[in-house]
Order: C-alpha cells, then structure tokens, then sequence
C-alpha cells in the first residue's frame, strides 16, 4: 500500500506556482472538519500566501451551523463524517435551504458516501468531492476552481 505523504503547508515551489497563476485570495471559508490533524493543514494553506483566506473552523455540525447563521461565506469545505448522528450532508442540506450560490466541496473516504454523491454532484455545479487523502496543491486547485465557478454564476 503507498499512501501520499502530506505536508503541512505548500513548498516554495507549489506557493510560486500558485502565485503565477490567476488565483482567488482573500475569500471567507468555513471549513467544517472534526481531525484536529486534517483542520489545522487545510486551515495553514488556506491562510498563508499565497490564499491569505479568512478561515473559521468548526468541528461539529452544531458549530457550523452556528456559525453559518452568524457570518456570510464564500466556500464551504466539509468532512462528511462528523458527529455521532450528524454528517456533512446535513449542513449541505441546510445550506441549500436558502443559498444555492456558496461553492461546497466535501472532503471524504467514505465509499458509500462517494457511490450517493455522484448523482448530486451532476445536478449541482457548485459542489464538488475530493477523496481521503488529498494532496494540498489537488485541494487548493479545488477550492479555486469553484470560487471561479461560483464568481461566474
């Protein structure tokens, strides 16, 4: 079995690559993520050069949708499995209650998950899925392409 090593943070060549190119910064995330070791890489490159991204974290379901309800975002990333009786398609669903332009990406190794997302996925053009583990530079280029997507709606 060969899985991917991930780092903390970009390299100097994947920051100056990402820095070449036309790239969204600047943005209001809410990452939804209950691996303290998985949130805190996400949360690094989102918030260093070259995103330079406004992050809030929340572990539970409870807390995004406390913190949905307070603040508007521009990306929304989340784990699917999260709590004991909740996921992150419940706060996919309660987003989509009343806001069908904010760009969600669901980060997930959960087989089953992936098998019911894929229909969903082709009737929404603002969600997107990145399998357990991804590599940094898959999961930013993710994250800008459906910035892109959601700025040219």
């Amino acid at each position: 079995i060969c899985l991917p090593v991930i780092r903390k943070e970009l390299s100097r060549t994947e920051k100056a690559a990402f820095t070449s190119k036309d790239f969204y910064t600047g943005k209001r995330i809410l990452l939804v993520e209950d691996e303290p070791a998985i949130s805190k890489v996400q949360e690094t490159i989102l918030t260093q050069a070259p995103c330079r991204h406004h992050v809030d974290v929340a572990v539970r379901v409870k807390d995004a949708r406390d913190l949905l309800a307070a603040n508007a975002y521009d990306l929304v990333s989340l784990d699917y499995i999260l709590d004991e009786n909740d996921n992150g398609m419940d706060i996919y669903t309660h987003i989509r209650k009343t806001d069908e332009q904010t760009p969600i990406i669901f980060i997930s190794g959960n087989i089953e998950f992936i098998e019911t997302l894929t229909p969903l996925i082709r009737k929404d053009p603002l969600l997107a899925h990145l399998s357990k583990p991804c590599m940094n530079t898959e999961y930013l280029e993710t994250v800008n392409r459906m910035l892109e997507r959601a700025q040219s709606k």
